[in-house]
């Protein structure tokens, strides 16, 4: 194949439009793993629904803005050792809400480290000048 891979995995909603429908009979939220180390959040999401990809990101950033039946977004603190899962891990709400934190932070948004997918776009090398 010539080319690159997509850059997270391609959107899947067999058109669905809300969370349960698009987890039939799987788990589409995950917040007893809200504290967890990513690494082990990831593998008890991939046990519990092995039609989603984990999607490591850092707790200031926002998803893709899309509605994906197959994407599940770890938000951690890149800053501590091994990333602690900030906030629910969860299938993206149709449509995303709009009130997450929309600003890049003051330091480097995303680790290499604690990246698994990146868009590829210019979000996931957002960094601000600390003042």
């Amino acid at each position: 194949m010539y080319g690159k891979w997509p850059p997270y995995p391609p959107c899947v909603n067999d058109d669905c439009t809300t969370r349960p429908c698009c987890a039939g009979e799987y788990k589409y939220a995950w917040p007893e793993l809200v504290g967890k180390k990513w690494p082990e959040a990831e593998a008890t999401i991939n046990g519990d629904n092995p039609y989603v990809t984990c999607i490591v990101i850092d707790k200031a950033m926002k998803g893709f803005g899309d509605f994906c039946c197959n994407r599940v977004y770890l938000y951690v603190d890149i800053q501590g050792p091994n990333g602690v899962v900030k906030l629910i891990p969860q299938v993206p709400l149709n449509p995303p809400p709009t009130n997450l934190l929309s600003q890049p932070p003051p330091y480097s948004a995303m680790s290499p480290a604690f990246v698994k997918s990146a868009s590829g776009s210019d979000d996931s090398a957002r960094s601000a000048s600390v003042e």
